[in-house]
């Protein structure tokens, strides 16, 4: 059970202690749900009829499709739990997990996945997940090493080249250098890049952040921008069009407390930059919680409904709709294409 936390040995009882009060801590600080969520902003439209639909699963993985051709980013299901991450141990992809997931969201194949960045809660997963539909892996070297490390096939492997389009069936999919949110001394947690392919199970510290990007998902029905991650390289979106972004806010709620004004910088680099018309958030729920959860953070680890406000008004001030992605349910992906929000 991938949801309960394993022991810890005989003798430790700090460690204990602190793994009791961590568990203590998500359930009396615990944020709001998924459901709650939509309840309160509105819940992105259902796909009847869609050209290209969208699934959410959780995290920063989400499932493009058009008929044809399917596309993941990340596909992140093991979720080691809190144990894992506050000890720091070897973790690596559950392949039962991952395929019974992969049936619970319906997919047959894929053409590609690709990760946000390299960090585990991205990463650990997306060699896995093309082993078993048969994708490549489109990512940084760092990315690269992890799927080599898991003994994933090199013509399963592409290393990205920034800024070119790669097409996959009717779409074509384009990396373009971001950042991380900087919640770590003012940077990412656990920089830096994997040189040599990573031998798993592997620590979760040693998931190095590799290279971040925005994934911009375009189709002839309309573009999508996946930014993963609450970070932005000043200007690197100009001249770069999307009709829906989906906006990783993890650690949004805070990050304001130490750079007054992030937030609209952040708003203004990525969905001012790209003229979007649809903000659908991402990158908020629990992810040492088990796949499909709806779970969130507890609010002393991120104040989610802080976050959130902020940027509601940030969007009814810009005409921009604000919606909320329903977990395991496909809507319509390029939602706002063409035309203005109401």
């Amino acid at each position: 059970d991938h949801g309960s936390e394993p022991q810890v040995a005989r003798g430790m009882n700090p460690l204990r202690t602190l793994l009791g009060a961590m568990l203590l801590l998500q359930v009396a600080c615990a944020g709001p749900d998924l459901a709650e969520l939509g309840a309160r902003h509105g819940f992105a439209e259902r796909a009847e009829g869609a050209e290209v639909v969208a699934t959410y699963l959780g995290c920063t993985t989400l499932l493009f499709d058009d008929g044809e051709t399917a596309l993941m980013t990340d596909g992140f299901f093991t979720r080691p739990g809190l144990s894992a991450v506050i000890l720091d141990r070897p973790v690596e992809p559950d392949a039962e997990l991952v395929r019974a997931a992969l049936a619970r969201a319906g997919v047959e194949r894929l053409a590609m996945v690709t990760p946000v960045h390299s960090h585990f809660d991205h990463a650990l997963d997306t060699p896995e997940v093309a082993r078993q539909t048969g994708a490549v892996v489109l990512g940084s070297q760092t990315t690269a090493n992890i799927a080599r490390g898991q003994g994933l096939a090199e013509e399963q492997i592409v290393v990205v080249e920034p800024g070119r389009a790669y097409p996959y069936g009717r779409f074509r999919v384009t990396l373009l250098e971001s950042a991380h949110a900087p919640l770590s001394d003012g940077g990412p947690p656990f920089p830096g890049t994997i040189d040599e392919p990573l031998e798993h199970p592997a620590p979760v510290s040693a998931f190095l952040e590799g290279a971040s990007y925005s994934i911009l998902i375009e189709h002839p029905s309309g573009t999508a921008l996946v930014q993963g991650s609450a970070g932005f390289v000043p200007g690197a979106l100009a001249g770069r069009l999307a009709d829906t972004v989906y906006l990783g806010i993890g650690g949004l709620g805070r990050l304001e407390d130490e750079r007054p004004g992030y937030r609209e910088d952040y708003w203004g680099e990525v969905v001012t930059a790209t003229g979007a018309r649809v903000v659908r958030p991402i990158h908020f729920d629990d992810f040492m919680q088990p796949f499909g959860s709806g779970a969130t953070f507890p609010s002393l680890v991120d104040d989610l409904d802080e976050g959130l406000g902020a940027l509601g008004a940030l969007a009814q001030g810009a005409g921009v709709r604000m919606e909320m992605m329903p977990m395991l349910e496909p809507v319509v992906a390029m939602a706002g294409a063409g035309g203005v929000a109401e």
